[in-house]
């Protein structure tokens, strides 16, 4: 998957809009929707897999954070739009 497959998805969106104010443990952002965790460790791994989100074992706990790597793509693609529709 790409970085645009992995952000079309709005729970995807919701993850990186929560890691964007600090770092936060799989269960901690589970408990912010109303899916089951193994749903979110799923989104978690594509955001994870297209280099949006990194994820470090401290001890039996898994941290995510944002990895801004990940934006790269989308960026360079706003980007070009931006440079050829700015008058």
């Amino acid at each position: 998957m790409d970085s645009f497959g992995a952000i079309a998805d709005p729970s995807r969106r919701a993850i990186l809009n929560l890691l964007s104010t600090g770092n936060r443990s799989i269960n901690t952002i589970a408990g912010n929707f109303n899916t089951s965790r193994q749903a979110i460790s799923k989104h978690i791994k594509v955001l994870n897999n297209t280099g949006f989100v990194r994820i470090e074992e401290v001890g039996r706990t898994r941290i995510c954070s944002l990895n801004t790597a990940g934006f790269n793509e989308i960026k360079a693609w706003v980007n070009f739009f931006e440079h050829h529709l700015t008058p």
